[in-house]
């Protein structure tokens, strides 16, 4: 859980999770710890983790898919782009970067063609 929310934050943001983690003094290995799921941040590190984001740091810890903040949208898309980053496929996370630069009509609308997509098939 806290993986995908703070992958998803840092796409969000625009920055590697390795990036974030050197502005906040986190090493590399602890970066590396968290993605393996081997361990999640302490309490001091989670809150600069939170801080830095503008987030509860409950929030990195929730279950993305039932976090009740954003529009259902962006969890929606936090949840797929945390999955999709994962992929071994450069033109799939270069996809997902760009997705989600996206403005927020533009990802709207691009749901709504996927939907139809869907139920076409």
């Amino acid at each position: 859980m806290f993986w995908e929310n703070f992958l998803a934050l840092c796409m969000k943001d625009g920055t590697s999770p390795n990036a974030i983690a050197k502005k906040l003094g986190i090493s590399s290995g602890a970066v590396t710890k968290w993605k393996k799921e081997k361990s999640i941040p302490h309490n001091t590190t989670l809150k600069k983790i939170a801080d830095y984001f503008g987030v509860a740091p409950e929030t990195l810890l929730n279950d993305s898919t039932t976090t009740p903040t954003g529009s259902s949208l962006d969890i929606e898309l936090s949840t797929l782009t945390a999955k999709l980053i994962k992929s071994d496929d450069e033109w799939t996370k270069q996809f997902v970067v760009k997705f989600l630069k996206l403005s927020p009509a533009s990802k709207e609308m691009f749901k709504r063609l996927l939907a139809d997509i869907s139920t076409d098939s």
